[in-house]
């Protein structure tokens, strides 16, 4: 399937849309599967959906991640949770936040974690995204500097 067409399946949010347009362009590719445009990652998961991860910083001080998870079919999200976490350039994973909810929404979960704190210089920050426990797709990261 063309990337055309399946930027039109996850029109659910122009973001994505842009997102896929971007990577026909040249943009380039944080992980093999995640598309990094500016300060947001994208993944494409099951479901005809998708996770993001948008870092909200200046240079390497972060003042919050969001991560959110989108989904076409089944449409509803339930008991979601996330956990935003750094990736220094010499490696290992470190936590910065994590978010849950009980409840459930209808085509597009979205987490706002502050976190208010510096990272290395060259790290990747990251969103895990999971329904009831488990994983619901990519980990999307976004390299600040």
């Amino acid at each position: 399937m063309s990337r055309s067409k399946i930027a039109k399946r996850l029109a659910i949010s122009g973001v994505v849309a842009a997102t896929m347009i971007g990577a026909s362009a040249g943009m380039s590719n944080a992980a093999s599967n995640d598309i990094t445009i500016g300060n947001q990652s994208c993944g494409i998961a099951s479901g005809w959906g998708y996770t993001c991860t948008t870092v909200e910083h200046s240079g390497a001080y972060i003042n919050a991640v969001w991560a959110i998870r989108s989904n076409a079919a089944p449409p509803w999200i339930c008991r979601a949770s996330a956990w935003v976490y750094y990736v220094p350039p010499w490696g290992g994973a470190y936590g910065l936040a994590y978010q849950e909810d009980g409840g459930c929404q209808y085509g597009t979960f979205r987490f706002r974690l502050p976190v208010n704190r510096w990272v290395p210089s060259g790290s990747r920050v990251c969103s895990k995204f999971m329904e009831y426990g488990n994983p619901s797709g990519p980990e999307p990261c976004v390299k600040v500097w």
